[in-house]
């Protein structure tokens, strides 16, 4: 008679694979580009036989790096086993460990990982105390690193880090958060024949606005809507052509009561508010990019003598160019108030207000795209007498604050307005 031997096997993975013991920390935030950190238990010391899992989710382009701490106590006990996630292959898990050289792991850039803790599963005389597993998104390490997060000032970062040509292949990305809601401008440099391929993705950080901006006119500038912003270099197609190293330039764009509706330059004189209040706050900044066509110039003026002639100022530079020497700054002062761009030049214009203080009266900056022959030496003679009644009672002055007033509003500009008095008293 033959019998049949039934053998039963149980096949287990990792205790806590699937669940997690009661005592495992279990509110574990995505990773970021800000270090986190969770702890292995909810308590001060893990019980023997503890088995905790934990999983995190990386980003396209970005690695999710793991670190613990060094010369803690226990250090041969605070051990921990990173796997890609899906991986079932024994060769892809690797250990850390409280110890230097051996208590740091960088994932593959876009691999979620897994993260398992297995305590001894006796007792130990001396108790393993809790410890933390730190973690954040991190780039290739030829990429820069993460850049400071945004102010109201220009800053810069460049792709990678301290070489003249961008290795081939490499993909970086990097995120600027927002605060208050603030716009982020993100912008390249337009200065060389280098620019064509140089080229970054920018998003706003939920991905409802995308945008490819690069190296050239009309293309390298990126307003945010007020979220976070995502930078990435690496997804655009640049065949095999070497990209020299470039710069990233970001920075806020404005306060919440900045004017926001400015409409496109024309012919005709137009002009906006810097504040839509009647006094501009202590500590505001705002910033406008108006756009030029054809090969005409944008030309920028302020009213001349205001109350607050000295505060009275706004910055203006060509899109692309932001650096200092590329900056002109122009105020409520004769010979000090007018700015014009090269032809077909889109220009960027900057208020940045005192920061203390009880405010400023808001004031308009007066726009255009330049006419032809927009610049006049104008001459003023008088043919009727007596002379004086003309010439605002003999105050030239006073009837040169009436011709500027006049030439304004007829939508004439001009560098210097000269009076030549040819009247005589007969």
């Amino acid at each position: 008679m033959m019998r049949t031997l039934i053998v039963l096997v149980t096949i287990a993975s990792v205790r806590g694979a699937t669940v997690n013991d009661a005592d495992c920390t279990t509110d574990i935030k995505s990773p970021t580009d800000t270090l986190q950190s969770f702890s292995i238990s909810q308590k001060d010391t893990i019980a023997a036989g503890t088995a905790c899992v934990w999983g995190l989710k990386s980003t396209e382009h970005r690695s999710v790096e793991l670190r613990l701490e060094v010369a803690s106590p226990n250090t041969n006990a605070q051990c921990i086993k990173v796997s890609y996630t899906g991986s079932t292959e024994p060769a892809t898990e690797s250990t850390i460990c409280g110890e230097e050289g051996k208590n740091v792991f960088t994932a593959d850039a876009g691999k979620n990982i897994t993260v398992t803790y297995e305590a001894p599963k006796e007792a130990t005389d001396i108790a393993i105390r809790n410890f933390q597993v730190y973690y954040q998104l991190v780039n290739d390490n030829r990429c820069s690193d993460a850049p400071n997060p945004p102010t109201d000032k220009t800053q810069s970062f460049s792709v990678a880090k301290s070489v003249d040509t961008i290795p081939t292949g490499l993909l970086c990305s990097w995120s600027l958060p927002t605060t208050d809601g603030k716009k982020i401008r993100v912008a390249l440099d337009v200065d060389s024949t280098k620019t064509e391929n140089q080229c970054v993705t920018v998003a706003d950080a939920d991905k409802t606005k995308a945008s490819l901006i690069c190296g050239k006119e009309q293309e390298n500038t990126y307003v945010s809507s007020g979220k976070d912003v995502v930078i990435t270099y690496g997804e655009q197609d640049t065949g095999k052509t070497a990209v020299a190293n470039f710069e990233i330039h970001y920075q806020f764009v404005n306060s919440a009561e900045c004017t926001t509706d400015v409409a496109k330059p024309t012919d005709k004189l137009q002009s906006f508010d810097v504040s839509q209040k009647d006094t501009i706050t202590a500590g505001t900044t705002c910033t406008w990019g108006i756009a030029s066509t054809e090969k005409k110039s944008l030309q920028l003026s302020l009213e001349l003598n205001p109350p607050d002639t000295n505060a009275h100022c706004v910055k203006v530079s060509e899109t692309g160019n932001t650096g200092a020497s590329g900056e002109s700054t122009i105020c409520g002062e004769e010979g000090k108030n007018l700015f014009t761009a090269d032809a077909g030049k889109n220009i960027i214009v900057t208020y940045e207000g005192p920061v203390v203080g009880e405010g400023i009266k808001d004031f308009q900056v007066y726009y255009q795209l330049e006419r032809k022959h927009s610049v006049y030496k104008t001459f003023v003679s008088c043919s009727f007498k007596p002379c004086e009644t003309a010439m605002g009672g003999g105050d030239s002055d006073q009837f040169k604050h009436f011709l500027t007033a006049l030439l304004r509003s007829s939508g004439v500009r001009y560098k210097q307005l000269t009076i030549v008095n040819h009247c005589k008293n007969d």
